[in-house]
Formats: structure tokens, sequence, C-alpha cells
């Protein structure tokens, strides 16, 4: 049983040992998820990716969830491009450079003159391939080649 203040959606399937759950909302352009353990209820991952998975394919050890990522970052990589993207990196594991935002943001800012500054410090949205592994109850997510995309947040 999943406990109902733990995660509120809808069930997805399973594969293997892991049960998949999809949120009952969406959020910032993607949509949650949630897998837990089939035996014990424990829940192993959680993230947030636009339109469903590219795959979900058995391991040696578990799983390998392919799909888009849906990441707020904590910061805004309009207003402080290094020091922002410096934050992503770190909490992503992206590298390379950032996305160019300009075209997101610029709009909004041009609309709202008399809160360019407060619009241009909202949080940015990224959007990036990656692979997530399942193995046991643990977790690792990794960025894949692929196009990075920035937008505001919802």
């Amino acid at each position: 049983m999943i406990d109902g203040r733990e995660w509120a959606g809808y069930f997805m399937g399973v594969r293997a040992d892991y049960v998949f759950f999809e949120g009952d909302d969406g959020w910032q352009g993607g949509v949650g998820f949630a897998v837990y353990m089939a035996p014990g209820g424990q829940k192993v991952f959680d993230d947030a990716a636009v339109k469903g998975f590219h795959g979900v394919d058995q391991t040696a050890n578990g799983l390998a969830l392919r799909y888009r990522r849906v990441y707020l970052a904590p910061c805004s990589l309009y207003a402080d491009l290094a020091g922002c993207w410096d934050k992503v990196k770190q909490e992503t594991g992206l590298m390379g450079e950032a996305p160019d935002c300009s075209a997101a943001y610029f709009p909004v800012i041009e609309q709202n003159e008399d809160g360019a500054e407060e619009s241009a410090a909202f949080e940015s949205v990224i959007e990036y391939e990656v692979v997530t592994l399942l193995e046991g109850a643990g977790a690792t997510t990794k960025p894949q080649p692929g196009k990075l995309e920035c937008r505001l947040p919802d």
C-alpha cells in the first residue's frame, strides 16, 4: 500500500520489482512520477518527465528509465548565467554550456517593464535527456546527450 500523504496520482504499471505511478497533475510542463518497490511499498525514486518514458529497460541489477527530465533550477539562468549554471551543473551533473534562456525571458520582461528585474529573476526550468538506473532501493540519474531547453516556470 502507498501512503496517500506521500504520493497522489495514478497507477502506470509494473516492471520487475518496481511499481510506477504518475502524478495527478502536471508540473512545470511535465508530469511527476514515482517508483516504488513491489515488496514493501518503499518509494525508490520520483522525478518529472515530459511526455512519459522513452523506454524502461531491464538491466542486470534493475531497470534503466530513459526520459526527458523537467528540472526547476534554484535560480535564474537569465539573471545570473555563470553562477546559476554552476549550481545547476552541481545538482544535475550536466556539463558544457548553459542553454540560451533569452528567448523565454525576453517577451515576459518586455511586457512587464515595471517588473523587468523581478521577471528576469524567475527560476529557470530546464528540460534535458536522462537515464535513471534503478538498482534495488537505489537510483542514479545521469544526463544524456541532447538539446537543453530553457523556459520560465508555470
